[in-house]
């Protein structure tokens, strides 16, 4: 609307201040629709949180391995072979991770359970194999994994309680 000679300042629409960069990405705050997270599912975040998993465990495996190469130059070969046992089960554990996370995403896409039974399955052996605080990298990752197993099977087990109990 473009004001005219006779329009007062006053008596022409106000459309407030414009959108700051807060309120692009919270926008239902003022009104519009919060849309950041709505194409997101549950597998597309098991995913994302199984390959980061297995990649944080592989990661770990790579750093033993740089540590038992040091002990070993140093001369203390009891280290270098325990931090090169520990590295070969750490990317062991790392691939299967990756790969039940892939499976999960490509050829098992109907089967989303079991992959996420194996990713939990492959957490708690990480756990039980690990320890509780020898690798805190390979401890994250176990529980990205684990986190992943998890929400691999929030998507099945919503569908069976929508069929248990029709709404």
């Amino acid at each position: 609307m473009e004001p005219s000679s006779g329009d007062s300042l006053a008596t022409l629409p106000t459309l407030g201040a414009p959108p700051t960069r807060g309120a692009r990405w919270w926008s239902h705050l003022y009104g519009g629709e919060h849309t950041n997270m709505t194409n997101i599912t549950e597998r597309g975040l098991g995913i994302g949180f199984g390959v980061m998993g297995g990649l944080l465990i592989a990661l770990a495996g790579l750093l033993g391995l740089l540590v038992g190469a040091f002990d070993l130059a140093t001369g203390r070969a009891a280290g270098a072979l325990d931090a090169g046992s520990t590295a070969i089960v750490l990317f062991v554990i790392g691939g299967l991770a990756l790969f039940f996370a892939y499976l999960g995403h490509g050829p098992w896409q109907d089967r989303s359970t079991v992959s996420g039974v194996l990713l939990i399955v492959v957490a708690l052996l990480g756990w039980a194999v690990l320890g509780f605080a020898d690798n805190v990298l390979a401890l994250v990752g176990t529980l990205f994994v684990f986190l992943a197993g998890l929400l691999f099977l929030v998507g099945p087990t919503r569908s069976q309680v929508q069929r248990a109990w029709p709404a």
